[in-house]
């Protein structure tokens, strides 16, 4: 599955990929096997199946692959999942290994996808289906826009003919059916991008893009999508800014700043079923405005909550935030507890 995986993405006609750098997730059952097919040597030469592999692969794409995609017993043992006492697992066999594995691909993503160098291609081909449907779930919670998930299919007979690598691979293959010789080059390839939800930058946006288990993770998320954690907001009428979680926007016009000064002072005053049009709205609206020469004016008020919904947006806020920190129509309350307020003046 790996050579195949990685010669479809290099000789793809409508977007061909060239992998750098190589990290395989393995037991030590998969890594003997590894050991034994790919990185053997040929004969008595000093080329092992993978480094003709790559040989195969620069010639089919014209490109020097000697530096790129390296692969030793050394790497392989970097990918041997480990256990919750961090010893290699042989098998997949309960599941407290699935949830190892799980915290592995956590522990090993998270740096990769934390990187605005890097992009990351997940192949869920190969192992266990659990391995396959973890590596599916921690890419959607970390994974970007850009990153991707993949699978790849092989035509039949190959897809049951051991020894197969890639099309072109040297060996002597015959139909399992008919017995009859077969060549190699004559093997199709399809390479399929798997969609998914990527949660990476949304969980950037709120603070919870961190190390952490994968039950822990799952359960924020969780929070996240059932409207269950708050978020954070702090006004600071000093240098006219609002932080919003993790995001801070400066120097907030006038109209805007009032605005979200007048919701968190009711908030933080306990006034649940407040609106636009209330003379403690206007009070406050009209202290934070004041400086700047600025009139409470209550047929603006909408358009000033519309300009920093739009400012929100562009900084990258989810809307899962901004509706927190926001209210609806003419209502003052915001869905946040108190606590998660707080005014700098």
């Amino acid at each position: 599955m790996l050579t195949e995986t990685i010669w479809a993405l290099a000789t793809s006609k409508k977007d061909p990929i060239i992998i750098d750098d190589i990290f395989v997730f393995t037991t030590l059952t998969g890594k003997s096997v590894l050991e034994k097919t790919l990185l053997s040597k040929i004969g008595k030469t000093k080329k092992t199946h993978w480094d003709l592999f790559k040989e195969c692969l620069s010639k089919k794409i014209n490109s020097d692959l000697s530096q790129k995609m390296l692969l030793t017993s050394y790497i392989v043992s970097q990918g041997l999942i480990l256990d919750e006492r961090k010893n290699a697992l042989e098998d997949i066999k309960n599941d407290s290994d699935n949830l190892a594995v799980a915290d592995f691909f956590m522990e090993k993503i998270f740096p990769k996808t934390s990187d605005d160098d890097n992009r990351v291609f997940a192949s869920i081909a190969g192992g266990r289906k659990s391995m396959g449907a973890m590596l599916h779930s921690v890419m959607g919670l970390l994974a970007r826009n850009d990153d991707k998930i993949l699978h790849i299919l092989v035509s039949p007979p190959w897809d049951r003919i051991g020894g197969f690598l890639y099309p072109g691979c040297p060996g002597d293959f015959f139909d399992p059916a008919t017995k009859k010789r077969l060549d190699s080059k004559n093997a199709r390839l399809t390479l399929l991008e798997i969609p998914f939800v990527s949660m990476g930058k949304i969980l950037d946006r709120v603070g919870e893009r961190k190390r952490t288990s994968y039950k822990n993770l799952v359960a924020a998320v969780n929070d996240i999508t059932s409207n269950k954690q708050d978020v954070k907001l702090v006004v600071n009428l000093k240098n006219k800014s609002v932080s919003v979680g993790d995001v801070k926007l400066e120097n907030l016009p006038a109209g805007q700043m009032a605005f979200i000064y007048a919701i968190a002072k009711m908030k933080l005053g306990g006034i649940e079923n407040g609106s636009y049009f209330d003379e403690v709205f206007e009070e406050y609206f009209t202290k934070a405005a004041s400086e700047n020469g600025l009139a409470y004016n209550r047929d603006n008020i909408r358009s000033y909550r519309l300009q920093l919904k739009n400012r929100m947006a562009s900084a990258k806020i989810g809307k899962l935030c901004i509706d927190k920190v926001l209210p609806y129509g003419r209502t003052t309350n915001i869905p946040i507890p108190a606590n998660c307020v707080k005014i700098v003046e």
